[in-house]
């Protein structure tokens, strides 16, 4: 046999594909449509070819704009910019109709999804440039639309037309069209975060609804043009004498003025006349469809039931038996009285199964349901409704799912905040329990492997990452030292666990992010990914976060140059995307809520601004009154809208509330007077922050470049202590008191030194010590002698330990 040539095999092929997605285009439910529109009509495309995506795809799915079901059409729109890129621009003509069309819809997303799809396709240049400024023109007055997810699309549809028309074509084309809706003469219009803020107020949305209820657009169009010539023609400081309306007329501009109708959303609104009556026409057509007895139920707010309708009675369950031989006949008054019939679109209840015959007379289906026949028709077509039923019931079950696990994450950790690793009547005693010097130059960052377990990892200025185990430091064994190592041979910067404590995120110097994996079994870690900023832009990594729950393992990062980045350890690409503005200043440290809610960045500039991750967008900005360099941010132990800041100079700690912006709280350990902006000769700055939970109460434990360890309880300020003394500190002559007060609206909890006076015994015991010399060398003080970096718990069976990194290189671990 003679083999086949490859193009036969390939058009056999492509005839066999080609019957199969025709079938599934016109004769599938909306559901599978929708599912091959968000799945695969890129690849359908790609496999076809460009000429067969225009003949078998293209003209096909533009056929989904008439159908009524909504998540269609907006995933007509969401992929169509894909299928264009398959076409090419000789579909220009073709296509500008349909995303024209998507302007008027019905549904408020699926016209933020036709703008988002013009965006695309004006970047991609598969729209010409007359289309592309007469669709501009057309569309600038929506950026008064009341939706804002509406007006944050054409915001981009107009900066994106800015930067890729000319600056004359700007000027001469764009800005006439948006003109009358600014506020502001603008000139970077291809910024659009800068266009939506130079935009008038948009229209109310109770004057837009109540717009498109009006019966008559068209006369009210006509009036709004009759008012606007009257105040057109009246000199300036004389008021308007605008003419005789209807009644009707009359009572709705009435109405409108109580909801707040002006002269500018008059004006506003003539300009959207176009659009108004073509959505006005739509919904016409959709009452004239209701009333015309197609078939279909339509259900509207006030004829839903909120209570459980029985559709089959079983007390009056009719047996088979009875069923007559002769042929069809019509159901006695009895049975036909059993029938319930549930409303006028033609549904009703079979008493002998309980099933639902749509679009049938009651007379008819008495009949029928009292034989027990049923005609392939209903059948399918009951089929089919139970079908998309199931379809909606399923998707509503996941939505719902997935927002009970957001609100149980964020019970669980409001919980958790409860439910503490710190035993009742906890307090740090500071007892020296290991002394580990390892690392040749500062210590960076220490970073907890699982919560409150025993392993945690430090990253130094020596390039090496290590990881340690406190089981291992608690006095027993004979060598402390690291369990395992690696060397990044570049300076590290940030330091973070994920994959349930089995990998490890490193930021490097260089503008590397490394993905370590830890090997129990093994005295090395085994790289896994390897990520180079510099390649982005970015600059090196300055501080990062991990989100580790069972559905995700994301590592948030931020940048030098004010890139805030979500990187998918799994899929192993960016998630989102934030940037923070440089005039805030570079990007210090950052912090995130557990439950992935909102995040919080801290600046050189001294501003704290948060993010809502939700949306991913700023939410707030907190600007230190000193401007002062935020050292540490960290979130509070029990209050989910408090943040913890830790500012360059006078050792100072504050908690704010990112709602309101009010600093509640401040630690003050500085001879300078409280919350002053003067710094002593030598100021000293905290830089680690630990806070936590202890018999309800909470707790911060800082670490400082004084090289020490202070405890405060927030509850009882009285209770504050110094854990851990410099190591030049002699508590036989200066003694650490703490108290609070309240200054300019905020807690200020201040320590004071003061030195002890000498009495006879303390004055007989150095007499003594100086007559009777110890023998050998004195004992080295545990304390650091260097600045404190970081702090971290661990905990090993019960006992919980406070591991402390400094800058020549030393970590402590104290109980």
């Amino acid at each position: 046999m003679p083999t086949p040539r490859y193009e036969a095999e390939l058009n056999a092929l492509h005839d066999i594909v080609r019957q199969a997605v025709l079938s599934l285009l016109t004769d599938s439910q909306p559901v599978v449509k929708q599912t091959l529109m968000e799945s695969g009509i890129c690849d359908l495309c790609a496999f076809f070819g460009k000429e067969k995506a225009n003949d078998v795809i293209l003209s096909h799915i533009m056929t989904f704009l008439n159908d009524e079901d909504k998540n269609l059409r907006g995933a007509f729109y969401d992929n169509i910019a894909g299928v264009a890129g398959y076409v090419g621009w000789q579909a220009s003509d073709i296509l500008v109709p349909l995303l024209q069309q998507g302007f008027t819809d019905r549904e408020e997303f699926v016209i933020a999804k036709a703008i988002r799809a013009v965006t695309i396709l004006i970047e991609l240049g598969h729209i010409k440039k007359p289309a592309v400024t007469e669709i501009v023109q057309e569309t600038a007055c929506y950026l008064c639309h009341p939706n804002l997810w509406v007006r944050h699309e054409i915001c981009g549809m107009i900066a994106t037309t800015a930067r890729n028309l000319s600056a004359i074509d700007v000027q001469c084309k764009i800005m006439p069209a948006i003109g009358a809706f600014l506020k502001a003469p603008l000139i970077q219009v291809e910024k659009p975060h800068i266009l939506l803020d130079c935009v008038h107020p948009p229209v109310p949305r109770q004057i837009f609804d109540s717009v498109l209820r009006f019966q008559d657009i068209h006369h009210f169009i006509r009036a709004l043009e009759a008012r606007s010539r009257v105040r057109s023609q009246t000199r300036q400081g004389a008021l308007p004498q605008y003419e005789e309306m209807g009644q009707t007329l009359r009572n709705l501009f009435r109405r409108l003025s109580s909801e707040g109708l002006t002269d500018l959303i008059e004006m506003q609104l003539l300009a959207m006349n176009p659009f108004l009556i073509s959505m006005k026409h739509k919904a016409l057509q959709d009452l004239d469809d209701t009333a015309s007895g197609n078939g279909r139920i339509v259900v509207s707010r006030k004829q839903v039931a909120c209570h459980e309708y029985p559709l089959a009675d079983k007390a009056s369950k009719m047996p088979l038996d009875n069923r007559s031989s002769e042929g069809p006949t019509l159901a006695s008054p009895a049975s036909d009285a059993a029938i319930t019939p549930l409303g006028a679109g033609g549904l009703a209840g079979s008493p002998a199964s309980g099933a639902v015959v749509l679009g049938v007379p009651t007379a008819t289906v008495s009949a029928a349901t009292s034989l027990g026949e049923y005609t392939m028709p209903e059948r399918n077509c009951w089929l089919e409704r139970s079908s998309e039923c199931r379809k909606d019931l399923e998707s509503l079950t996941a939505k719902i799912k997935s927002r009970y696990n957001v609100l149980a994450i964020s019970q669980r950790c409001s919980y958790d905040k409860l439910v503490t690793p710190y035993p009742p009547g906890w307090r740090m005693t500071g007892t020296l329990v290991a002394h580990l010097h390892e690392h040749s130059e500062s210590v960076i960052k220490l970073a907890s492997l699982r919560p409150h377990g025993s392993l945690f990892a430090s990253g130094s200025i020596d390039g090496t990452v290590r990881l340690w185990d406190c089981s291992k430091l608690n006095g027993n064994q004979g060598v402390n030292k690291s369990r395992q190592v690696y060397s990044a041979n570049t300076p590290i910067y940030a330091l973070a666990a994920c994959d349930s404590g089995q990998s490890l995120a490193v930021g490097g110097k260089d503008g590397s992010m490394l993905m370590m994996r830890i090997d129990r079994n093994s005295a090395k870690m085994t790289l896994q990914q390897a990520l180079n900023q510099n390649d982005h832009k970015d600059g090196p990594v300055v501080d990062m976060h991990a989100y580790d729950q069972a559905t995700q393992s994301v590592i948030v990062y931020a940048t030098l140059y004010g890139g805030i980045v979500a990187w998918d350890t799994r899929m192993q690409h960016s998630a989102w995307r934030l940037q923070n503005e440089l005039r805030h200043g570079v990007i210090t440290t950052i912090c995130a809520d557990p439950t992935g809610s909102w995040l919080a960045t801290g600046t050189s500039g001294g501003k704290h601004i948060c993010w809502d991750l939700r949306f991913r967008l700023p939410i707030a900005e907190i600007k230190h009154p000193a401007d002062s360099w935020i050292r540490k941010v960290a979130c509070h132990p029990t209050e989910p809208s408090y943040l913890i800041s830790a500012s360059q100079s006078n050792n100072e700690v504050s908690v704010w509330n990112i709602e309101t912006g009010q600093r509640q709280t401040v630690l003050w350990a500085s001879p300078v007077a409280a919350l002053s902006s003067a710094s002593p000769s030598d100021p000293a700055t905290t830089c680690g922050i630990l806070s936590g939970v202890v018999d309800g109460s909470p707790f911060i434990l800082t670490g400082s470049s004084d090289q020490r360890i202070r405890y405060w309880d927030i509850t009882n300020p009285k209770n504050s202590s110094l854990k851990v003394p410099a190591a030049n500190d002699n508590l036989a002559d200066v003694a650490f008191n703490y108290g609070a007060r309240l200054i300019d609206g905020s807690q200020v909890i201040e320590e004071q030194i003061i030195s002890m006076a000498s009495t006879g015994d303390s004055q007989q015991l150095r007499s003594s010590t100086e007559e009777n010399p110890r023998s050998g060398p004195d004992m080295p003080t545990a304390s650091h002698h260097d600045a404190i970096t970081d702090l971290l718990m661990c905990k090993d069976k019960g006992q919980i330990y406070i591991a402390s990194a400094s800058r020549n290189g030393v970590i402590k671990l104290w109980k």
